[in-house]
């Protein structure tokens, strides 16, 4: 988890290094973002010590959303109009994958996140933040 820690954080430093004149087709920040996704699914699919297993939904979702936050950003950028629900629907699964890669790290820092809602997998299966 430490070096897809160390990868987010590099991958965050190049999203935020982006200058916004120079990349009108969005083609740097899809660059990352593809390489975001890429790596949030590797992260999604490690084995889970027992301890951990809240760890292994929350990497499940945090990928899905990512992976859908990508295409959607896929689909802003390849349009020739700009869509405001496109784009809006792409940051809105950008931050349900985020703040569950922030949840994983809390975690696995000992500490449980107190907006963290966990519903028993016999009533719904899934994990939910509450935004």
């Amino acid at each position: 988890m430490e070096t897809y820690y160390d990868q987010v954080a590099e991958i965050d430093a190049g999203i935020n290094s982006i200058d916004p004149q120079s990349d009108i087709d969005g083609a740097q920040l899809l660059g990352y973002l593809d390489r975001l996704d890429m790596i949030t699914s590797d992260m999604a699919q490690l084995q889970v010590p027992e301890q951990f297993q809240i760890v292994e939904s929350l990497a499940i979702e945090a990928s899905d959303n990512m992976s859908k936050s990508v295409i959607l950003y896929h689909q802003l950028y390849d349009s020739p109009e700009y869509n405001e629900d496109v784009a809006s629907g792409a940051y809105e699964y950008y931050e349900r994958a985020n703040l569950r890669i922030r949840y994983i790290r809390e975690i696995l820092h000992g500490e449980m996140p107190e907006d963290l809602v966990v519903v028993n997998e016999d009533d719904a299966g899934t994990t939910e933040g509450e935004e």
